[in-house]
């Protein structure tokens, strides 16, 4: 287990040290305050974890082959199955949570 880590560790930039507790309840009640459903959409249980980083998705007109790094992207929180990990997506913009990252 531990080669496995030091492998996928290989080459990578230093991990960050996460969202503190304030800002995952903040998340976290953000999605509960929009009526987001408990149950998996996959497997229907409600083993839920939110995601200790965020996810930011790229936006790009055309498919070329050529990434673009610094251009429009979505900002994203998400929450992660514990039983057959699905990953359920949300658009910090649309929670209203754009702009309130402290450094974290």
């Amino acid at each position: 287990m531990a080669e496995q880590k030091a492998k996928s560790d290989a080459g990578s930039a230093p991990r960050s040290r996460g969202l503190s507790d304030e800002r995952k309840k903040e998340l976290a009640d953000a999605l509960s305050a929009r009526g987001v459903r408990a149950d998996c959409p996959m497997c229907g249980q409600r083993k839920w974890t939110l995601l200790d980083a965020y996810l930011n998705h790229n936006l790009q007109a055309e498919l070329t082959g050529a990434l673009v790094i610094g251009g429009p992207s979505v900002p994203s929180l998400a929450i992660v199955c514990g039983n057959c990990g699905f990953l359920s997506q949300h658009a910090l913009g649309a929670l209203g949570l754009l702009g309130q990252d402290r450094g974290e």
